[in-house]
């Protein structure tokens, strides 16, 4: 979904989001450390919500801020837990942007900067707690901050 609204001169209102399901719940490939466990392939999803304010409007130039939401659930909406490997988890970022656009064309560069993140237990984590009767949390981290480049044309 995407959504774009003027609000005031200059001055527009952004909304976008997706979840992505996959009904496979686990890839051929191997995971490197253990060759008896296979990646799962995980739904996913993003939302970004915020406001753009054109500073150039005869070359399109426009600055952005904005908040962003990226995860990885822990159990998929379709085929609901495996035990393959991922790292589920969610990350909020404040997003600030900067975008041109000119013709049917529009270019963009955000660097999203994380303010809260939760790197949650994977269904693999959990089995491995009941079986071992030890707390077991995996590793894995979610990025400070982001680089990010994009291009769409209209058709």
């Amino acid at each position: 979904m995407q959504a774009f609204q003027k609000i005031f001169k200059n001055t527009y209102g952004y909304a976008s989001g997706f979840y992505l399901i996959n009904p496979r719940e686990k890839s051929d490939t191997q995971f490197t450390t253990d060759p008896n466990v296979l990646l799962s392939v995980p739904d996913q999803y993003q939302g970004r919500l915020g406001l753009s304010y054109t500073i150039w409007p005869e070359k399109g130039i426009a600055l952005s801020l904005g908040g962003r939401v990226d995860g990885l659930p822990v159990r998929d909406l379709i085929g609901g837990a495996d035990d393959g490997f991922r790292r589920p988890g969610y990350s909020v970022y404040i997003d600030p942007g900067i975008s041109w656009s000119w013709g049917k064309n529009f270019l963009s560069f955000n660097g999203p900067v994380a303010v809260a993140r939760s790197r949650q237990r994977s269904i693999r984590d959990i089995l491995a707690s009941e079986r071992t009767g030890q707390y077991v949390h995996g590793a894995g981290g979610i990025a400070d901050f982001l680089l990010v480049a994009s291009y769409s044309r209209r058709f």
